[in-house]
């Protein structure tokens, strides 16, 4: 059989053939897949019923005789043919995965689901960068070493071993090392970790954890070993840059800062009891969704009882002044963030820039920002002032009207099937703190708040006002409620640019059905020989934003339609461009086409959906 997609929740396939062979005894197969473009996998394999009748009655043996694998330049194989058989009691002989730069991955013993383990399995400096873009961490490189031993009874197996990363790196960037001791006994999961920076410097995690594991049928047990929790961290002066390959790329594009912590758990892990202190210096927080990079950010914690108190946390500028100040705490539940009670305050703080959000600046409204309630179910209420800053009309903002499509799942396999990459929910997830976040703030905004926009209808415009921003946990948008005022600006058409006299904009829920209306002037010149007479034209723009807003040309001097039209785009009236008595009929027509095109442009200037043109002999 042959296939050109192979998809499971965890890997996708690009094709491959597998054959299938039965000769009255085994079975027998052969594969050759491919993965991607830089890895696949060839192997050869018997299938053997009861193979050892004496040993693992009723037990199915898979022999492997084959097993060839590529991974980016690395050729990996089978150093010898090995057995492993699936019964009550699954059964691994010396299988040993062996590499041409002298990587090897070794597992041997009995997995036995109803009594005794006897199992092992090492690695040495195996390079993981070629598969952990399946966990989701594509820039995340290093090498592994590890040894894991598993014995004891199913319902209380026990684990001892040890994992060594080298040469952790993100994007080929070499950042540092993690040695750990791991064991697992009675209820109790122990841990000694050293994190190594490249510069030299440590951070240390010892002690244990309540944790119930168990290989028999069933969920495990969920009481709590004696003596719940017990660990301890401590770095004098750690790069936390060494984080930075587990991150994820989409969501966070750099981490740095140095933290000096000396905290201890203790307690429970439903009451956790926590003491001591940390303090990050010349913190760096690299957020993709905004394309800035806030630094330096400094943070002075004190862990006590069940918080994380927040003593000083801020972002400062260049020269000093803090542009962000964070204070509150955060309450701990079964060791994980629960609690969230965050009075946030900026000053001056550049929060965005991005191609549709150009250096907002955020300064203290007349309410403090306050982030509440939890990470699952985060709340934010309180004001806060736009001060500056320039929002582009892009696909972002005004989306293009596009007809939604529902895709079957044989369309979205087609369509993986064609282009090679399998769509994942994260490809099209909006982040899960940002989807949960329910938020009701006033904005205040200042002047020096421009809107623009470079296509259709040119335009910029300042504007100053006050709205209610809201939007539910879950909600599919913001809704808008209030009025602002358009101060300033311009609207730009046929290369003439109007002036705005006066603007405003009321919202009342969805931002793009807000009521428009406006006034724009432009001082035309109006050429009848040799004189220039100024001609007054008002562009007024009205109506519902998703509507298309009715929008109308005037004057006071002159009536006709097609005389504004015509000094708006030449100086002169139309009559005089086009001639009047002494046209002839294909004059007329010639005339009137060159109308009909100037009007037709003014309404593709404008974004108007249709602009009708109805004529009559030689009028129009």
């Amino acid at each position: 059989t042959r296939f050109d997609l192979l998809q499971t929740p965890a890997i996708q396939v690009q094709g491959g053939e597998l054959t299938v062979g039965y000769d009255g005894e085994d079975v027998r197969l052969a594969g050759d897949v491919t993965v991607d473009g830089d890895r696949d996998i060839a192997f050869v394999t018997r299938v053997e019923i009861d193979p050892e009748p004496e040993v693992a009655p009723e037990a199915i043996g898979l022999m492997l005789e084959r097993v060839d694998l590529r991974l980016g330049e690395t050729q990996w194989g089978l150093a010898l043919p090995s057995c492993i058989l699936f019964g009550e009691v699954i059964t691994v002989r010396g299988l040993l995965l062996q590499s041409d730069d002298g990587q090897q991955i070794a597992a041997d013993g009995t997995l036995d689901f109803d009594g005794e383990q006897n199992f092992v399995l090492t690695a040495e400096e195996v390079d993981i960068g070629p598969v952990t873009d399946l966990a989701g961490l594509g820039s995340l490189g290093g090498t592994l070493s590890t040894t894991l031993l598993l014995s004891g009874p199913a319902d209380a197996p026990l684990i001892d071993g040890t994992i060594t990363l080298d040469e952790l790196t993100s994007q080929g960037e070499t950042f540092g090392a993690l040695d750990a001791e791991v064991s697992y006994a009675a209820g109790r999961l122990n841990l000694d970790a050293t994190l190594s920076h490249r510069d030299g410097e440590d951070l240390f995690i010892t002690g244990y954890i309540p944790q119930q594991i168990s290989l028999a049928g069933g969920a495990p047990e969920t009481k709590e070993a004696a003596g719940g929790v017990n660990l301890e961290l401590s770095a004098d002066a750690f790069p936390i840059a060494w984080a930075q390959p587990f991150l994820e790329s989409r969501g966070y594009t750099e981490i740095g800062g140095t933290l000096r912590a000396d905290v201890t758990v203790r307690g429970t892990r439903e009451t956790p009891r926590l003491s001591g202190s940390a303090v990050l210096t010349d913190g760096r927080l690299g957020v993709a969704s905004t394309e800035m990079v806030y630094e330096p950010l400094f943070a002075d914690l004190t862990f006590e009882g069940d918080q994380i108190l927040l003593n000083d946390v801020r972002i400062r500028d260049d020269g000093g002044e803090t542009r962000l100040e964070v204070t509150g705490d955060v309450t701990l539940r079964q060791l994980s963030v629960g609690d969230l009670d965050l009075t946030i305050q900026p000053r001056g703080f550049v929060a965005i820039d991005t191609r549709t959000y150009d250096r907002l600046v955020l300064d203290r409204g007349s309410r403090p920002l306050r982030l509440t309630g939890t990470l699952q179910a985060p709340v934010l209420r309180g004001a806060v002032t736009l001060a500056e800053g320039n929002i582009y009309l892009t696909d972002e903002l005004v989306p293009p009207e596009l007809e939604p499509v529902e895709l079957t799942a044989e369309q979205i396999r087609l369509v993986e099937a064609r282009f090679g990459r399998r769509v994942t929910r994260r490809d099209t997830a909006v982040g899960r703190f940002t989807d949960a976040l329910d938020y009701d703030l006033d904005v205040e905004i200042e002047r020096n708040v421009w809107i623009r926009s470079e296509a259709g209808l040119p335009f910029d415009i300042e504007f100053s006002g006050n709205v209610e921003a809201r939007k539910p946990a879950f909600a599919d948008g913001s809704q808008l409620f209030g009025a602002i005022e358009l101060v300033r600006g311009n609207v730009e058409t046929l290369g003439k640019r109007f002036e705005v006299q006066r603007g405003r904009l009321t919202f009342n829920g969805d931002p793009l059905a807000a009521q428009v209306d406006l006034l724009a002037a432009l001082e035309a010149r109006l050429k009848q020989g040799s004189a220039r007479t100024p001609i007054e034209i008002e562009l007024r723009v009205a109506g519902r934003l998703n509507e298309n807003p009715d929008i109308r040309l005037s004057s006071p001097q002159l009536s006709d339609p097609a005389d504004i039209v015509s000094v708006i785009a030449t100086g002169q009236l139309a009559g005089d461009l086009f001639g009047s008595s002494a046209l002839t009929s294909a004059g007329t027509n010639l005339a009137l086409g060159q109308i009909t095109g100037i009007v037709e442009g003014v309404g593709q200037s404008f974004g108007l959906d249709l602009v009708e043109i109805d004529t009559d002999g030689s009028d129009l």
